[in-house]
């Protein structure tokens, strides 16, 4: 089988965690837009004393770790089961492993999104919501399934098991 064919191939298998990642980007737009139509409901705390600047803090300092820990995580679970699962289990499901990998990267992103929504329920102004989401967005686009480090990951996979 020829380079292009492999590469269909894998595009083909990666269809179904494409639709989960176009999923859990609309998921971003729909908080944006429910935050558009029901701001006054929404963004009225009704007499709520929260500290705000302090959870607002704490949660760009959370965003902060989970984007650095996310990516190193990936990196380190790929190599992990590049290594490790392919001598172990020489029928290892490397797609199984790839869609874990994307699923939970896509999901930490998806938090940061909803970390913006929570602050912007909570008081905080549209600024913080649009940062936060935008995180959350750029997040899911550098973490998205790529057929190149899916591609690799089952040659490597191969090679180890071989």
């Amino acid at each position: 089988m020829n380079n292009l064919q492999s590469q269909e191939i894998l595009s083909k298998e990666l269809r179904t965690l494409r639709f989960i990642w176009w999923a859990m980007l609309g998921s971003l737009a729909v908080y944006l837009f429910v935050c558009l139509q029901f701001e006054d409901v929404l963004h009225n705390p009704q007499g709520l004393e929260l500290p705000l600047d302090m959870i607002k803090n704490v949660l760009c300092i959370v965003v902060a770790i989970e984007i650095l820990l996310v990516s190193f995580f990936r990196r380190f679970i790929l190599k992990a089961v590049q290594k490790n699962d392919a001598t172990k289990h020489s029928n290892a499901n490397p797609l199984a492993r790839y869609t874990l990998i994307v699923v939970i990267s896509l999901a930490i992103a998806d938090s940061i999104g909803i970390y913006g929504l929570v602050l912007f329920m909570i008081g905080a102004d549209f600024q913080i919501l649009y940062i936060f989401l935008f995180l959350a967005a750029l997040m899911m686009f550098w973490h998205r399934p790529k057929v190149k480090e899916y591609e690799e990951l089952v040659n490597n996979m191969r090679n180890s098991a071989e």
